[in-house]
């Protein structure tokens, strides 16, 4: 066969005008399709070659269909169906297939990418706890206040604060704390660590003049009481941690990509109503 007039019929059968896309096109490199082009003739042996390697190179739905098990971890089809979000018999159908065209491959990314859209918009904002009910606790004298205990009074684990604490501690995102009004005095986020140590913190945390209250110091000791002609006992503006203004909270897990964004948003919303000493602000997209 005449190598020009083979070269002319696979641009027409491509769709091609030049060399480079014919070589795009079947996978040849530059020297290759040189090589033909000098050739009086393409034998059939170079032809059953070339057919070969591209057969070769098509990828057989079994395969597609196992390589998509070991990257989601699935061991059926109808798991794997529910990973792309395709019913069952779209996944037998890959399988069954010899071979995976092009377009194809398109549909298969396509149907992930929904799946991966579907399953953000499900899981980037999931409540832990609402309305929580504090019952400050320490472990030893000299610790931080805990929101709570997960031990029960008769010994062993309370079965759902045990449940809660360990969620606490397994995810980032946002929280809120409430007083016993159940109205928001502070939100606060868990990005860098997790929820429960970055809740605690801020729950035994004093921040100077934004978080005082007017309040009498009482004495601690055992003494005999003192009327106010013996002793006066003046109201003034003491500093006080979050501990001892908060009845409540709240905490959700949010996708990282939102946990700042999240924040700002409520901040900004109750910005009159919070305790939160700095006004956050929305950040901006970095440049590349």
């Amino acid at each position: 066969m005449n190598s020009n007039k083979l070269i002319l019929a696979l641009r027409t059968k491509f769709g091609v005008t030049t060399d480079a896309a014919l070589r795009r096109a079947l996978g040849l490199s530059q020297m290759t399709l040189q090589n033909w082009r000098t050739r009086t003739r393409v034998t059939p042996r170079i032809i059953a070659q070339q057919m070969h390697r591209l057969a070769n190179e098509r990828l057989a739905g079994q395969d597609v269909v196992d390589a998509l098990h070991k990257t989601f971890q699935t061991k059926s089809l109808d798991s794997l169906a529910k990973n792309f979000g395709v019913t069952l018999q779209a996944v037998q159908g890959w399988k069954a297939r010899k071979n995976f065209t092009a377009k194809q491959t398109a549909k298969l990314v396509s149907a992930a990418r929904k799946a991966s859209n579907k399953e953000s918009y499900y899981t980037a904002l999931r409540p832990l706890v609402e309305f929580f009910p504090i019952i400050k606790w320490k472990a030893k004298p000299r610790s931080k206040f805990q929101l709570f205990s997960v031990k029960l009074d008769t010994g062993g684990d309370h079965p759902y604060r045990s449940g809660l604490r360990k969620e606490l501690e397994a995810h980032h995102g946002i929280y809120v704390f409430f007083d016993s009004r159940g109205q928001a005095i502070y939100v606060g986020k868990a990005r860098k660590q997790k929820l429960w140590p970055e809740m605690t913190n801020a729950f035994n945390r004093k921040r100077g003049a934004i978080q005082k209250i007017w309040r009498v110091k009482h004495p601690e000791r055992r003494q005999k009481y003192k009327t106010s002609d013996e002793k006066a006992r003046q109201i003034d503006e003491y500093v006080v941690p979050l501990h001892e203004l908060a009845t409540y909270f709240s905490a959700y897990d949010v996708a990282d990509g939102m946990v700042n964004k999240l924040e700002a948003l409520l901040v900004r919303s109750f910005a009159n109503g919070l305790l939160n000493k700095r006004m956050e602000t929305f950040g901006r997209k970095k440049k590349k």
